[in-house]
């Protein structure tokens, strides 16, 4: 993934599938009544609350209804408070979709399931309190709630949808459960206030651009419960100042820290940036580079742009290199590969330029078309020599 691409998910393929059937329903008038559907304004069968088509600002929903339905609420701009009676144990996905002049809700006790989208672009909702009951939270369910502030997420939740709350731009503070085990794709990304978050020892895994562009994050510690952190996790989180990471981290995705001024620091003192072991990044480095034994890992993008590198020595202590790891490095001539590196990702090196003449590999060429046959094809279309260890 280059910068400027567009990032489509298979969040992003859902969620349009599902807008696009809300909107056939609602052109073509599709009005299902049950026997018991007797409230003005409400489609209720089985105690499923299918459509509201009422247009009353503030709503109370009859009781017996055990689930609103999806998109049952779907674009009803003229509805500004609601409240859910203790009946209600699910609130399906979309069921408040574009619901942007609703400001509060009451979710009762007995709700455990917030479905995917649920409140996705209720832009007017500035706080909402997740009671006990609730186990799951879905993808999306309050992505775009440009107005809510704070957050509460109880210790019954123990799964939470990816980006659940991502565009939240006004979201200051969260308090995330002891039964949450991973924070998902997405899940705060662009909440641009946010400002402190602690991430609980439950959690093992960071997902995907999970705080991306929270520029006004300045400090996090990683417990050491996390073993994973994904791709671009803190990209653009120009304020992030102190990261604490635990030695049980053993995976960084590509580019997780980019934009940071810790990552920034870091570089300062030495170029070559390491943690846990893992190298992941080398930006700033110039000339001949020697990366220093213990690395086991180049991280993708690591030297991604590195114009002044001109030569690299990797280690025999490495057995990764990650996607575009030297990428558009220009002046790049050379570059010497250990025989104990098993894994090199796409366009590891692919400079983009015909500068690259040598790479060194410390195998033999049986080695090294077993290992990296696909590699061979794409080293810089034959204007790069590879040279390999006789023995």
């Amino acid at each position: 993934m280059k910068d400027g691409d567009v990032i489509v998910t298979e969040r992003t393929y859902k969620f349009w599938g599902f807008i696009f059937l809300l909107l056939i329903f609602t052109c073509i008038g599709i009005r299902t009544v049950g026997a018991n559907a007797a409230d003005e304004g409400f489609d209720i069968i089985d105690g499923v609350l299918v459509t509201y088509y009422g247009s009353d600002s503030d709503v109370t929903i009859p009781d017996g209804v055990t689930s609103i339905g999806e998109g049952a609420f779907f674009k009803c701009l003229s509805l500004s408070s609601i409240i859910i009676p203790n009946s209600v144990t699910s609130i399906g996905d979309g069921a408040f979709n574009y619901c942007c002049g609703l400001t509060s809700i009451i979710i009762p006790n007995g709700v455990t399931k917030i479905g995917d989208f649920a409140f996705y672009n209720c832009k007017a909702l500035t706080s909402i309190k997740i009671p006990n009951s609730v186990t799951s939270i879905g993808e999306g369910a309050f992505q775009e709630c440009s107005s809510l502030t704070s957050i509460t997420i109880p210790n019954s939740v123990t799964s939470i949808g990816n980006g659940a709350f991502d565009h939240c731009s006004g979201l200051t503070s969260i308090r995330i459960s002891n039964s949450v085990t991973s924070i998902g794709d997405f899940t705060f990304d662009n909440c641009r206030a946010l400002t402190s978050i602690k991430i609980p020892n439950s959690v093992t895994i960071i997902g995907d651009a999970a705080f991306h562009n929270c520029c006004s994050l300045t400090n996090i510690k990683i417990p050491n419960s996390v073993t994973s952190i994904g791709d671009g996790a803190f990209d653009a989180c120009r304020s992030l100042t102190s990261i604490k990471i635990l030695k049980s981290v053993t995976s960084i995705g590509e580019r997780a820290f980019k934009g940071t001024e810790w990552l920034k620091n870091k570089a300062k003192k030495n170029p070559l940036v390491v943690v846990n072991h893992i190298l992941i990044d080398g930006k700033s480095c110039s000339g001949k580079v020697t990366i220093s034994k213990g690395v086991t890992s180049i991280g993708g993008y690591a030297f991604d742009g590195c114009d002044a590198l001109t030569s690299i020595k990797i280690p025999n202590s490495v057995t990764s290199i990650g996607d575009f790891a030297f990428s558009s490095c220009r002046s790049l001539t050379s570059i010497t590969i250990p025989k104990s590196v098993t894994s090199i990702g796409d366009c590891a090196i692919r400079t983009g330029y015909r500068n690259l003449k040598n790479v060194y590999y410390e195998g033999t060429k049986k080695q090294f078309i077993k290992q990296f046959g696909k590699l061979m094809e794409e080293m810089v279309d034959g204007w790069t020599e590879c040279h390999y260890s006789k023995k």
